[in-house]
Formats: C-alpha cells, structure tokens, sequence
C-alpha cells in the first residue's frame, strides 16, 4: 500500500511536471542540494548530472522546489573584493568597461552590465558587484570571461593604485 502511494505520487508529480514544462533534458537546474544538467525526465525520476560527474536519481514526487537557470535568461553575478583604499569610481569604470566589451564581443550577453555598486564594505576590503543578464546555459562562460577581460583592463589601468591593488 505504502509502495504504490509513492509510485502514484511520483507519477502524478511527473505528468504535472512534464505537463507544465517546468525543466526539460539539457535544463541546469537546483533542487536541493542536487544542482546541474538535466539528463533525463521519466514519469518517476529525474536525473540530474552535476559538476563533479555525480548522477542524482531524484523521485519526482520528492521534488518539491525547482530552481531553473535556463528559461529565458540568467544573471551573472561577479563580486570584485579589493582595498578599502582603492579608487571606487576608477574601479566602477573599469567593471563598466569589461561589461561594455562583453557584451561587444558575446551575443550570449542579452543586455548592458550593470554595476550594483557596493555591496560590502569594511575596513580592510570592499566588494563591487556586477551584474550582466545572459542567455540560459551560458552563464559560468561569460562570468569566466568577464573576469578575464577586467583582470586585463585592470593589468593595463593607468592608476598605479588601482592596478596594483585590484590586480
């Protein structure tokens, strides 16, 4: 009795899921401490493959919250920590900048990079935050190169402070 409750629990969990499109095979989704691509859907798991290669067989009816990175478009969240010293507005233009070239150089990037500001400050360091919006599935790529595209504006920064602190 027990065994065929969970069975028609993971079976109706599976249609209604199948049935609302809420994650499809190739979907990067969270649920739990499960995060990564979808490898399959059936009527009663799913399988998800993350990172480190690990695969999560995942009863449907167990799922409870889905978080998914690739409808529509996701943010690329890159937080700069550097001296508190450091010139905020200098570094401000150089995050703009590498947001700029981004997104001159990758149609993946759907929008201008826009920069939160800061968003911790203490004695020691302060953290700036930028934010560009990307298609689905691309993410970890454009956070990686708009790292490696400021870590190169920062290198060639005329501001002797700037460049050596930050870089």
């Amino acid at each position: 009795g027990l065994a065929a409750q969970n069975v028609l629990s993971d079976v109706i969990a599976g249609l209604v899921m199948l049935f609302e499109n809420q994650y499809l095979v190739g979907d990067y989704i969270e649920v739990g401490s499960a995060k990564g691509i979808v490898e399959a859907v059936t009527i009663r798991h799913t399988q998800i493959r993350d990172g480190e290669g690990r695969l999560h067989l995942l009863p449907n009816g167990q799922i409870k919250g889905v978080i998914n990175s690739s409808k529509g478009f996701v943010n690329v969240v890159v937080d700069l920590k550097v001296p508190s010293v450091s010139n905020l507005e200098e570094l401000m233009i150089a995050m703009t900048s590498a947001g700029h070239r981004l997104r001159q150089e990758r149609r993946e990037v759907l929008g201008e990079t826009q920069i939160n500001g800061l968003v911790d400050l203490s004695l020691s360091d302060m953290t700036v935050r930028a934010i560009t919006r990307v298609k689905p599935g691309t993410q970890f790529q454009m956070e990686n190169e708009y790292r490696r595209m400021l870590r190169e504006i920062l290198e060639h920064s005329t501001s002797t402070q700037l460049r050596l602190k930050a870089a």
